[in-house]
């Protein structure tokens, strides 16, 4: 509401906010964000309900996301995590998480080309993680990720997923 509010009265222009959000958390988070990202009827997140379709999980939040903050569009949506952290327990089958995640960005894809997002990414992401999207990628109308955002510093150096990077 406060930007639309500026928006409104002149003293700030949309081309001058980029607006970056997450989807598909699988953790709550501060600020009453449900863990799982979205809503599905049974209350869990879709990105923890084997059942749940993820493309209308991811859809839905973002529309959600752009309502809240009376947005036409976000300049970058992102990929939260690709999926329930392994300490956090076992999670979902392997072959769901993977499936899951592809639903998430066929959607964060169809969400760009119609205009809800400006640019697209994902957050997290470890290097199977990415080379599932890669492979994905090529020969099909799927695009690989121009955002990507890793955790590398001196406590944590992680050269393998700096690599992956470099390469794409």
């Amino acid at each position: 509401a406060v930007l639309a509010r500026r928006f409104k009265n002149g003293t700030l222009r949309r081309e001058d906010v980029f607006v970056t959000t997450k989807t598909s958390n699988p953790r709550p988070a501060s600020g009453g964000m449900p863990a799982g990202g979205g809503w599905v009827p049974d209350g869990a997140g879709y990105m923890l309900s084997e059942d749940a379709d993820a493309y209308a999980g991811l859809t839905a939040e973002l529309n959600g996301c752009l309502e809240t903050l009376q947005l036409d569009y976000v300049d970058l949506a992102l990929i939260h995590y690709p999926s329930l952290p392994s300490a956090d327990g076992p999670g979902l089958p392997t072959e769901t998480r993977r499936r899951k995640r592809r639903e998430c960005w066929a959607a964060l894809q169809d969400a760009y080309w119609s205009g809800k997002c400006r640019a697209i990414g994902v957050s997290n992401f470890g290097t199977n993680h990415l080379e599932e999207l890669f492979s994905c990628a090529f020969g099909s109308p799927f695009h690989l990720p121009g955002t990507r955002t890793f955790s590398h510093h001196p406590i944590y150096e992680n050269e393998r997923i700096v690599a992956t990077n470099e390469y794409v």
